[in-house]
């Protein structure tokens, strides 16, 4: 059961940091650098998760 509970947070998270960088994907103010530093950071919370 706690085992669980650390993937939905993982899970979580990722989500978090996806819905972040697509929200914020077309926003000329925002730099490419930032969008693509929580991809990144989305992708590796996942990749915990196998």
């Amino acid at each position: 059961m706690n085992r669980l509970k650390q993937y939905e947070i993982f899970l979580k998270k990722a989500e978090g940091d996806f819905n972040i960088a697509a929200k914020n994907a077309h926003d000329p103010e925002i730099d490419l650098e930032i969008i693509f530093f929580h991809l990144q950071q989305s992708v590796e919370k996942i990749h915990k998760l196998c």
